[in-house]
């Protein structure tokens, strides 16, 4: 009897179809599984935002601030490390175990896996190694007042935050992601030297935790203030200071659309 058989051109048919089908469904695949990260980021933040929350609770409403003898031992003179902003070197990641505010909030956040963003590389959950200890970075005004004459001048000098002095808790976010690590478009055109500036797409999204302790995502440009880059290149964003400017130079005009 005489063996049935696929020919050549009946098996280049198949193969041709199933990597069409692939190069459609791959794309689907990896937004799926980004998404399910995003998820899970939001989730992380949201546990950060109950944390704040209970440490509220037990400091009469006063936010978090930097221990300042601490962190000028370590050169810690911004309070960058504290916050999260920034990679230690061995000596510093001490003090950030023990001083930062992720140490200060841990009494308040079991499981320690929820400070890194799953899509975060470079950060380091076990504080062990020369890496970030974190994906959520602190709001940098909030935590670092202004406490001897040559770091400012005037009502922000020594200014400790309280949570009742926010006209709208939440509307003003406490913790962001460190890069928008499930968006990172960013603007064309700008020159190579300033392509870590924060020169994100307006419409790329970030995820914060506000005052209130809910947690979402929102487009760049409707949450942080805008800066300009160097030599006219285009324009940036920033973080760390209130979108909106401050009111009568005392209280921050917060914040987001």
């Amino acid at each position: 009897m005489r063996r049935q058989a696929f020919t050549l051109i009946e098996l280049l048919v198949v193969i041709a179809i199933v990597a069409i089908l692939a190069a459609i469904l791959f794309p689907v695949f990896a937004q799926a599984k980004q998404a399910a990260k995003r998820t899970v980021c939001v989730s992380n933040m949201k546990q950060l935002g109950l944390a704040f929350t209970m440490y509220l609770g037990d400091s009469d409403d006063t936010l978090p601030v930097i221990n300042r003898p601490e962190a000028d031992k370590v050169g810690d003179s911004t309070g960058e490390l504290a916050t999260g902003s920034w990679a230690p070197n061995p000596t510093q990641l001490e003090y950030g175990r023990n001083f930062s505010v992720r140490a200060m909030f841990d009494p308040y956040v079991k499981n320690k896996g929820v400070w890194v963003c799953a899509s975060d590389s470079s950060s380091d959950v076990s504080v062990k190694t020369s890496a970030y200890f974190t994906s959520y970075i602190y709001r940098f005004y909030m935590f670092f007042p202004l406490s001897s004459a040559g770091d400012g001048s005037g009502d922000q000098k020594g200014r400790v935050y309280n949570l009742g002095g926010f006209d709208k808790p939440a509307n003003t976010f406490i913790f962001n992601e460190a890069l928008p690590f499930h968006d990172l478009r960013k603007q064309k055109g700008v020159n190579a030297e300033f392509q870590n500036w924060g020169i994100w797409l307006p419409d790329a999204k970030f995820n914060y935790v506000f005052m209130d302790g809910h947690a979402k995502a929102l487009p760049v440009d409707k949450s942080q203030a805008r800066g300009n880059l160097p030599s006219g290149t285009g324009f940036s964003y920033d973080r760390n200071w209130p979108r909106l400017g401050w009111n009568s130079g005392t209280w921050p005009k917060e914040d987001t659309d």
